[in-house]
C-alpha cells in the first residue's frame, strides 16, 4: 500500500511537470525537491510501522535497528513507485505496483535459504 501512496507524489502532476520541462525548468531539481519532501512521509510511515510491529511482535531486535531497516525498505519502495508513476499511466502504475508486490512476496525465499526439511 505504501507503493500506491508513493505514486501520488509524481503521478498526479504529470501534465504540470511536462509543461515545466518544455519551458526549460530543471527537471532534476524538481525530482530532488519532491523526493526530499517525501522523506517526511517516509519517516512517519516507518515510525508507525516500527512502533506497532515492535510492540505486537515481541521481537528481540532493537527498535532503532528495526526502524533503519523499515525506513530503508520504504524508501526503496517509494523510489520504485516513483519510476512507475513517471513512466506509466496512473492505472497501469497502480496495477503494476500491486502485481510486483504480489510476485515479490510469492517468490521471496525461493533460493539461497534452508529448505523446510532442513528446518525441521
Amino acid at each position: 500500500l505504501v507503493g500506491v501512496a508513493a505514486q501520488r507524489i509524481f503521478g498526479l502532476d504529470r501534465v504540470t511537470r511536462l509543461r515545466e520541462a518544455k519551458a526549460g525548468m530543471p527537471t532534476l531539481a524538481y525530482f530532488i525537491g519532491k523526493d526530499c519532501a517525501s522523506l517526511i512521509e517516509i519517516t512517519v510511515y516507518s515510525l508507525a510501522y516500527t512502533a506497532w510491529y515492535s510492540w505486537l511482535s515481541g521481537m528481540y531486535v532493537k527498535p532503532w535497528e528495526l526502524f533503519a531497516l523499515v525506513w530503508s525498505f520504504v524508501y526503496v519502495v517509494y523510489g520504485l513507485n516513483h519510476i512507475l508513476a513517471v513512466t506509466l499511466s496512473p492505472q497501469a502504475a497502480q496495477l503494476t505496483s500491486v502485481v510486483l508486490s504480489f510476485v515479490s512476496f510469492a517468490t521471496s525465499g525461493i533460493s539461497g535459504g534452508p529448505s523446510v526439511r532442513d528446518m525441521s
